[in-house]
């Protein structure tokens, strides 16, 4: 297991078993690092449960590293910061779900109990790191054998019902480790999908943004279309028919994909009382709301070409909307016309213009600080829209002229 560890991680893991040692708790990695280990891929997150009281091994063990205890969670959940890191440690325990969709009523438990509650058998496995055990699998349900096999297999059939986000985990982890979903599990997700509507909206944008996240999200949106997944997530995301061509597209026009293109990707054929809606579901924060409204009116603005066909008109409809909005929708609605090529200066081009003169050279040649400046400023930026190169000199000549209408005024 050492071989696997970075230096800083298996220094980390050291100092933890000590104190745990110390006081006498029995320590464990699981769940996606022991899968990861035994995948013999890089472990990007040490998840550590503790049988017992995690909160107050945290305190002693931050001491012990020279770190801070910034989190308590209602789950027993400390998060540790210290100088090369931080990590989450865990209490032990198990888990019962009232409803569909609740988060589990939660009590202490066994190692064994924290293993049984977890969502697929690949990642229901523990290494023990108690001296003299240390190293020690222990796979209750043989995720070692699914792994072996490329299998997500869920451990009760049950399992998406109580947690529909596990859905989405699934998918993830079928598309990210080239696995395949065992044969029960699959009917079980199918029977199931539609319980990904009683799941609260901030849970599914957390499960959203970690696809999001992924090396090649993509492969996991297409999959999540095909499954019916987004559909149940907000019903009118049934307007995504063909996100095979659709990703393409994405990934051949715009470099550096983020989340938030993806995103758009989603909004794209909602119309504008759907797209509030959409908002309004996923609980989502500004940055994402705007994504969405946007895409929606770059649609509309890049479906009536004459809009399009003006540099100047171009620039004052898109100058305020998110970049990602107007990419995704270039990418999707324009391939080799004239407005494409508009859209394409406009990206690489007009969007990034400022002028010449500072807004602190604007104020001492007279132009007053206010809704006054920033309509000047937009003047001299579209100066510079046309073919000809603007000067200094052109620049003040559009100032005077703004300052004999003020002085009308």
């Amino acid at each position: 297991m050492e071989s696997h560890l970075s230096p800083k991680q298996l220094a980390f893991i050291k100092q933890a078993v000590s104190v745990a040692s110390k006081y006498k708790v029995s320590l464990y990695l699981v769940g996606g690092a022991v899968r990861d280990l035994l995948l013999n891929i890089p472990i990007r997150d040490l998840d550590l449960v503790v049988e017992g009281e995690a909160n107050l091994l945290a305190d002693k063990l931050a001491k012990e590293i020279s770190g801070k205890v910034i989190s308590l969670s209602q789950f027993n959940t400390a998060k540790i910061v210290f100088p090369d890191g931080e990590i989450d440690l865990v209490s032990a325990r198990s888990e019962i779900y009232p409803d569909p969709g609740d988060l589990p009523v939660v009590k202490l438990g066994s190692i064994q109990d924290d293993l049984l509650r977890r969502d697929f058998t690949i990642n229901a496995m523990a290494v023990r790191l108690s001296p003299g055990q240390f190293g020690t699998l222990l796979d209750p349900c043989n995720g070692q054998q699914d792994l072996q096999m490329k299998l997500i297999r869920v451990l009760h059939d049950s399992s998406f019902r109580d947690d529909a986000t596990r859905i989405i985990r699934a998918v993830r982890y079928e598309q990210r480790l080239q696995l395949n979903l065992e044969d029960a599990t699959a009917q079980l997700l199918n029977r199931d999908v539609s319980m990904l509507c009683s799941i609260r909206g901030h849970r599914l944008r957390r499960a959203l943004e970690e696809t999001f996240m992924e090396e090649q999200p993509w492969l996991a949106l297409e999959r999540l279309t095909r499954l019916g997944a987004l559909n149940a997530i907000f019903l009118h995301l049934d307007g995504i028919t063909n996100p095979n061509t659709d990703l393409t597209a994405l990934r051949e026009s715009i470099h550096n994909l983020t989340g938030l293109h993806y995103l758009a990707w989603l909004g794209y054929r909602l119309n504008h009382g759907q797209d509030e809606q959409f908002i309004s579901r996923l609980n989502m924060s500004k940055a994402w709301a705007n994504v969405i409204r946007d895409i929606g009116y770059v649609r509309k603005v890049i479906a009536d070409k004459k809009t399009i066909h003006s540099p100047v008109s171009t620039y004052r409809e898109l100058k305020d909307r998110a970049l990602e909005a107007v990419e995704v929708a270039t990418a999707l609605q324009l391939k080799d016309s004239y407005e494409n090529k508009v859209m394409q200066r406009y990206l690489n081009e007009w969007r990034n213009l400022r002028p010449i003169l500072t807004s602190h050279r604007l104020i001492q040649l007279g132009i007053p600080k206010g809704p006054e400046l920033g309509k000047v400023r937009q003047a001299l930026v579209e100066s510079h829209l046309g073919e000809g190169k603007v000067t200094v000199k052109d620049e003040e000549a559009i100032v005077s002229e703004a300052l004999e209408k003020l002085k009308q005024e």
